[in-house]
C-alpha cells in the first residue's frame, strides 16, 4: 500500500543507545510499505536546474553551466555551496558508496574542462 502523507507522529520514538549506537523505537503497528520516519533531505536540487542555476549562481558559474553543457552537476554543485558548513560537513561524512568511482570521474571531468577553460579554475573548486 502506497501512504502519500508524512508518518502518523508518535509512531517512532528514540530508544536511547543500544551498544553505542543511537535506536529507535516503534510505538504502535505499523503495516507492510508504511513509513516509519522521514527526513528532510540535506541537498535538494529542483528538476529544472538551468532556472535553478540563474536564480542562485553567480554570473561566473551561469558562463560555466553554458561551457560545460550540464546544468545538473553544476546546480548540484552550488546548492552544496548555500548549505551551512555544518550541514556541508554532514553531507561529505557520509562519503560514497563502496566501488563507487564518482569522486574520480567527476575530477577526471573537471580537469578536462579546465584544460579546455583555464578561465574556471577559479570557479570550479571541486576539491572537498
Amino acid at each position: 500500500a502506497h501512504v502519500s502523507g508524512p508518518p502518523a507522529e508518535g509512531g517512532v520514538a528514540e530508544d536511547g543507545l543500544q551498544g553505542g549506537v543511537r535506536s529507535l523505537k516503534a510505538r504502535r503497528a505499523f503495516g507492510f510499505g508504511e513509513p516509519l520516519l522521514r527526513e528532510a533531505p540535506l541537498l535538494l536540487v529542483p528538476k529544472d536546474a538551468g532556472n535553478f542555476l540563474k536564480g542562485n549562481a553567480s554570473d561566473a558559474v551561469k558562463e560555466v553551466a553554458k561551457c560545460l553543457g550540464d546544468a545538473q552537476r553544476l546546480a548540484a554543485f552550488v546548492a552544496f555551496q548555500q548549505l551551512p558548513s555544518a550541514s556541508q560537513e554532514a553531507l561529505l561524512a557520509m562519503g560514497v558508496s563502496s566501488g563507487s568511482q564518482i569522486v574520480e570521474e567527476t575530477g577526471r571531468v573537471v580537469e578536462m574542462f579546465l584544460k579546455d577553460f583555464p578561465r574556471f579554475a577559479e570557479v570550479l573548486d571541486w576539491k572537498l
